[in-house]
């Protein structure tokens, strides 16, 4: 039977769990709160764990911020950003970090202009439709959001981050954009990235978003999930850039890898990108543009269809072959590289283009195709040359070297001989008198006799007719030509024989042991 104390007890103990466990809207969606204090917000908040309207952070806030007890909040939960003399932007200067541990469903999110912010931390937000986040500060900022896991619009982080890390986040109906710096968002150029520090990028379980923009200084990203990035994704998205995926990095060269990003429209790679890889990318729906500042190589392998492919920059090399079909091609690079693999992958391409359309000497200028890649083009009337025929090495030393060896030593015998040649052509030849004297005197080498040949030979037997026809034969006979004695006399000179020169009239003979004329008898 129940007392009158204890049932007092009772309602008041059903009371005190009731609210322990029961969800307490407040606000009427129509005015938004605004604290410039932790005990302005507690007070306001006290009690309630779900607030409709927004919530604004004022800007004399000064020290930390904790949002107890709220899981959701169904406008923003901003920072207020004021105009100083009606030109400078500030923001809640002295707002050192902020938590909201128990907050689990947020509108937006924008936190700008905080120089002295270090943490943001909402550990289990899962569902965001818009994050802004700006950071232009030397202390660096760390984030936690750990739990969010679907973003309706946009994701728009910028400034001294060290690591933008969201570790549940699987899509992103807008814009996903991390720079180092607001204004390079937006910049056409990558430059200025170098001036701030590094951002290394994490997300590890993201699957679609419809833009990605990376921005300034990039120094890694880990995104092995991302399928899709297109601008017909989203409905909602921040501002409607022409780059589905922009990475455009300053600072130390940054490896770009989506092993598993299929479906894009537009890519745009500019800096310090040293390589990229897309290996399940087939197809880009519009442009893929590659400007490298330090030497780097554009293998586009798997890609088959693009509509336009732009590349610039400090391009060492490229690689077009996996190419089915293509639209427009432009070759920019700050250097010398050959145009010849672009020209015959656009002939491939594109075999119907007008040859006869170049522009000048340096440069290719078909319709839809430009190469200034600093090589002559390829005459049309001209035959295209054929390679010389390989040979094997092997063969070409086996030949080659026997070969060599023969001419070489072909050489050294034709200059040997002419050596010997030279130096018999420098003995002088004997002095003429001196020879004669030594041979009046007897001595020197004796002249062999003279035997005139004889015809009407018979057998062994010479004939007794001598004809005179060959008088370069010497004789065995120890008969003197005519005038012998008196050469080789006592020295004595000598008149004219008396028998003649020793001249035959013609048509006589001489015969066989008759004496001759004028001759002495032996």
């Amino acid at each position: 039977m129940w007392t009158k104390n204890g049932l007092l007890t009772t309602v008041v103990l059903l009371i005190t769990l009731l609210h322990s466990t029961t969800a307490i809207v407040c606000g009427d969606g129509t005015t938004d709160l605004y604290v410039s204090s932790q005990e302005e917000l507690d007070f306001d908040l006290n009690g309630c764990t779900s607030w409709i309207g927004g919530i604004v952070i004022g800007y004399k806030w000064n020290g930390p911020l904790v949002l107890n007890n709220i899981t959701n909040i169904t406008k923003y939960f901003e920072t207020e950003t004021y105009y100083q003399n009606s030109s400078q932007s500030v923001g809640t200067q002295f707002l050192t970090s902020v938590d909201a541990p128990e907050l689990r469903d947020l509108k937006f999110l924008t936190i700008t202009r905080s120089s002295n912010l270090t943490r943001i931390s909402l550990p289990k937000l899962e569902r965001v439709h818009r994050v802004l986040l700006d950071h232009m500060e030397n202390n660096a900022l760390t984030l936690d959001f750990s739990s969010l896991a679907r973003v309706g619009s946009y994701v728009d982080i910028a400034g001294n981050i060290p690591r933008v890390s969201f570790p549940s986040l699987v899509e992103v109906k807008g814009e996903l954009s991390v720079a180092s710096d607001e204004d390079l968002v937006g910049a056409k150029t990558y430059e200025r990235g170098a001036d701030f520090p590094g951002i290394d990028v994490d997300f590890p379980v993201l699957e679609k978003a419809a833009l990605l923009h990376l921005v300034g200084n990039i120094s890694s990203i880990n995104m092995p999930s991302l399928r899709t990035l297109s601008l017909t994704y989203g409905d909602d998205y921040h501002i409607l850039h022409e780059w589905d995926l922009k990475i455009w990095t300053a600072g130390n060269s940054l490896e770009v890898t989506l092993p598993l990003l299929s479906e894009i429209s537009d890519i745009s790679l500019k800096g310090n990108v040293g390589s990229f890889s897309f290996p399940a990318l087939k197809t880009i729906k519009g442009s893929f543009d590659f400007e490298p500042s330090d030497r780097a190589t554009f293998d586009v392998r798997p890609l088959q269809d693009a509509w336009n492919i732009d590349i610039s920059g400090n391009l060492t090399s490229y690689n077009l072959d996996s190419l089915t079909s293509l639209d427009i091609l432009t070759i920019q690079p700050d250097s010398f590289i050959s145009c010849n693999p672009a020209l015959e992958a656009w002939r491939r391409l594109r075999p119907q283009y007008d040859e006869e359309d170049w522009n000048d000497g340096t440069r290719y200028r078909y319709s839809g195709f430009s190469c200034n890649g600093f090589e002559v083009p390829e005459k049309k009337q001209e035959k295209e040359k054929k390679p010389f025929p390989k040979i094997p090495v092997g063969l070409t030393i086996g030949i080659g070297v026997p070969v060599f060896i023969f001419f070489a030593f072909a050489l050294w015998h034709s200059n040997k001989a002419k050596r010997k040649a030279e130096e018999i052509a420098k003995i002088p030849p004997p002095d003429y008198e001196a020879e004669m004297a030594a041979r009046s005197a007897g001595g020197g080498e004796v002249l062999p006799d003279y035997e005139p040949r004889r015809s009407g030979v018979s057998g062994s037997h010479p004939g007794s007719v001598i004809e005179l026809v060959d008088m370069t034969r010497p004789s065995q006979l120890p008969h003197h030509p005519p005038g012998y004695d008196i050469a080789v006399g006592s020295g004595t000179e000598a008149g004219p024989s008396t028998g003649g020169s020793g001249e035959v009239p013609a048509g006589e003979t001489v015969v066989e042991n008759a004496p001759r004329p004028g001759a002495g008898t032996a």
